[in-house]
């Protein structure tokens, strides 16, 4: 009974801690709470958007084969919910015209339905900043990128299973920044090449011209 008692306690604590650090989030998207404001269990979600606080979620099926869906999902103990997808190649964006996004944590429904690095490298593109996939020694510190951006996307580049998402939270500081993405700042140092595989120099420092580039086995997008 004591061990019983024990655990409960334990469930109850994570519970509330978990709630807590959802609150301390600027803007949180709970994915499978949608049903309340008209998404439908199984829906496309191809060209969907939901706005509130002035930050705008949206979905696109993007160069995927298949649309992004609002899903239902069971996980081990048979607890259903409604949960939103990305199939191969679909595109989940996050813009403001007020705010920059400084922190972006997602709540992924697993792990393998997650954005994360596999052997042959990420099974996602999102906007360059730092990122911490299911490596993260904490619930707090797991899945969530940091950078500085108004327009912050993810795209599903090869997790067949799809990414799948309960909800996402969002700190901001007042002020829009313009541009595609911020550099990293632990790669702005490394040898550089273009697309093309050509040697560009040992540092972003020397890029010269905008355009895409490989650094540290990255691909940064740089704004000259």
């Amino acid at each position: 009974m004591n061990k019983i008692l024990r655990m409960a306690f334990v469930a109850a604590v994570a519970l509330v801690s978990a709630n807590t650090f959802a609150q301390n989030a600027d803007v949180t998207f709970s994915l499978t709470k949608m049903v309340d404001n008209g998404w439908t269990k199984g829906q496309s979600l191809d060209n969907v958007e939901y706005s509130q606080k002035n930050v705008t979620l949206a979905f696109s099926k993007a160069d995927g084969e298949t649309d992004p869906v609002y899903r239902e999902v069971e996980d081990s103990k048979g607890n259903k919910s409604v949960i939103a997808a990305l199939t191969i190649g679909n595109k989940l964006t996050l813009t403001s015209d007020k705010f920059t996004f400084t922190k972006i944590q997602f709540k992924p429904t697993a792990k393998g339905k997650s954005p994360k690095s596999e052997k042959s490298g990420p099974n996602y593109e999102m906007t360059n900043g730092t990122y911490v996939g299911p490596e993260g020694e904490t619930n707090e510190t797991k899945y969530v990128w940091e950078g500085e951006t108004s327009e912050f996307f993810i795209k599903n580049l090869n997790n067949k299973n799809g990414i799948e998402f309960n909800s996402i939270m969002i700190w901001y500081k007042e002020g829009f920044t313009s541009g595609v993405s911020v550099v990293e700042l632990n790669l702005k140092n490394g040898k550089v090449y273009d697309l093309n595989g050509t040697y560009v120099g040992n540092s972003l420092d020397n890029v010269t011209k905008s355009g895409v580039y490989v650094i540290n086995g990255k691909k940064t997008v740089v704004k000259k």
